[in-house]
């Protein structure tokens, strides 16, 4: 089974291009499976091919790459299935996955992060947590969001070492990320991840 992320950014047309686009590719080159497992069309439209074991992560490091500047947020679908039909580009190739991505996103209204599975009891599961998260990334400001980020993208460094990467010091990162509520944060990406690997090896 594969993952598909389907997105556009919100407010896309509010702030320069140059400015959020290059943080979009590097997020999505980051999580997707190859080269060709991602594009972006019509301007601000994104899809993405990624393994089931990133997905959460995924979304997560997407959201806050691109909070990271004032005024910008992302809403994204996750279609969880299987892959019928692999095309050279990513929108010409279709599967269950694809589809419930697609319908996902689509069915979106005020929320920003939805999941459509096989199984409509882990759906309804998963999605509790992802409004949860969405709810509480909703209030963070650039500097916080960015600051997550960082961590997400060097997980392998602690507070002090990342103080170089970011710019700030010590004790500020120390209180954005508890006031981001960042450990929360990780253990319900990890939650969920875990429960969506163990359903689709039960069920495999």
């Amino acid at each position: 089974m594969i993952a598909i992320l389907t997105g556009d950014i919100i407010n896309s047309r509010q702030v320069d291009t140059k400015l959020w686009l290059p943080l979009l590719e590097k997020a999505l080159a980051k999580y997707a499976l190859k080269k060709s497992s991602w594009e972006i069309y019509r301007g601000d439209s994104f899809q993405m091919e990624t393994s089931i074991e990133q997905a959460f992560e995924a979304i997560i490091y997407i959201k806050t790459i691109i909070k990271s500047i004032q005024g910008l947020d992302v809403r994204m679908a996750v279609g969880i299935g299987e892959k019928d039909y692999e095309a050279d580009s990513l929108k010409k190739s279709n599967g269950q996955a694809f589809v419930f991505s697609g319908e996902t996103f689509d069915a979106l209204q005020k929320e920003t992060l939805k999941i459509k599975t096989p199984w409509k009891d882990l759906d309804e599961q998963l999605n509790i947590y992802l409004d949860l998260m969405a709810f509480i990334i909703h209030n963070w400001n650039a500097n916080v969001s960015s600051t997550v980020y960082y961590s997400l993208a060097y997980k392998e460094l602690n507070q002090a070492e990342l103080t170089n990467k970011i710019g700030k010091k010590q004790s500020q990162i120390s209180r954005e990320l508890k006031k981001a509520g960042y450990d929360y944060i990780l253990k319900t990406i990890n939650y969920c991840q875990k429960t969506l690997i163990a359903k689709c090896t039960s069920s495999s």
